[in-house]
């Protein structure tokens, strides 16, 4: 009997947040997916309104130009930017946790201070106080060291505004994975040090063959946060794109924002179910990432 009691008490208390997961979460995925395959004029149409099109909406896609840029891009945001922020992050987590340095949590914190910072602040910070090109830092800065025609770029130009994005969204990105590492590099025992020394091992034979072996797990999970992170960037690019006439900062979520809520010079009309599309390829590229991350790292712990 006390047991049938624990049951139901179990029950009783799972319930609501079960509840909740099919509403919040189970919900919005289904009609998600069967949304994609309808022509929907708003997000907020009825069910009765919408009009069946079968996979139409992703052949239109996939034979979209601006489309497949935007999904170029954040290929490119995704590799580019990803060894740019882990190498500087690795890089950095080595020196903070490893070497002798006063003022470590000083260093810490302001490394990852970009982190507590809205993006929208951040993003517009970068714009107008690094690349403005009459008296913008990297101006001054290659003005001063005489690299004059570094200084003449034009860094929010149509020329360049996606490169300067890309190592602006980078470098905002290396706090938080610097205290990642960090926190995985001070895990590691220091005897296993102290024994490669006494072997003759130098800095780079500790950080390639103990340091990075055994904070793989973190490099991992590292990846996975970076790859959600990437493939669905809105804010960056949404705050870079009035600099360019040419959207060649769009990317997937860009689109489907105006495919759901307005057209403008990118999308000519409103397609709910064109937005829900792209919503259900990125779903298949974030989950096709995760499993490829697996593969690779099983193989390497093996």
């Amino acid at each position: 009997m006390y047991k049938k009691y624990r049951k139901i008490t179990a029950v009783i208390f799972v319930f609501p947040a079960i509840i909740v997961f099919l509403i919040a979460f189970l919900y919005p995925v289904f009609r998600t997916g069967i949304m994609s395959l309808f022509y929907v004029e708003t997000i907020s149409d009825s069910i009765l309104n919408w009009k069946f099109v079968g996979i139409d909406n992703f052949v239109f896609l996939f034979k979209s130009s601006l489309f497949l840029k935007s999904l170029k891009n954040v290929f490119i945001i995704w590799l580019i930017g990803g060894l740019i922020v882990f190498s500087i992050s690795l890089f950095f987590a080595s020196i903070l946790t490893f070497s002798n340095m006063k003022f470590k949590s000083f260093f810490k914190t302001l490394i990852y201070l970009p982190n507590i910072i809205s993006s929208v602040a951040l993003a517009t910070m970068w714009i107008y106080y690094f690349y403005q090109p009459d008296y913008g830092f990297l101006k001054s800065f290659f003005t001063l060291v005489g690299l004059q025609q570094l200084a003449n770029i034009k860094w929010a130009s149509p020329d360049y505004v996606f490169m300067s994005m890309l190592i602006a969204y980078s470098f905002s990105n290396v706090g938080y994975f610097m205290v990642m590492f960090c926190a995985s590099m001070e895990s590691i025992p220091s005897a296993l040090y102290d024994s490669a020394s006494i072997d003759g091992a130098n800095s780079f034979d500790k950080f390639f063959k103990i340091t990075l072996p055994l904070i793989l797990n973190a490099i991992k999970s590292a990846i996975v946060i970076w790859s959600i992170e990437a493939f669905g960037m809105f804010v960056w690019s949404q705050i870079f794109s009035p600099l360019d006439p040419e959207p060649g900062t769009i990317t997937p979520k860009i689109y489907m924002y105006f495919q759901l809520f307005g057209s403008n010079l990118i999308v000519s009309e409103r397609n709910a179910g064109l937005g829900a599309s792209i919503c259900v390829i990125l779903s298949v590229i974030a989950l096709f990432s995760f499993l490829l991350v697996n593969l690779f790292f099983r193989g390497n712990n093996k």
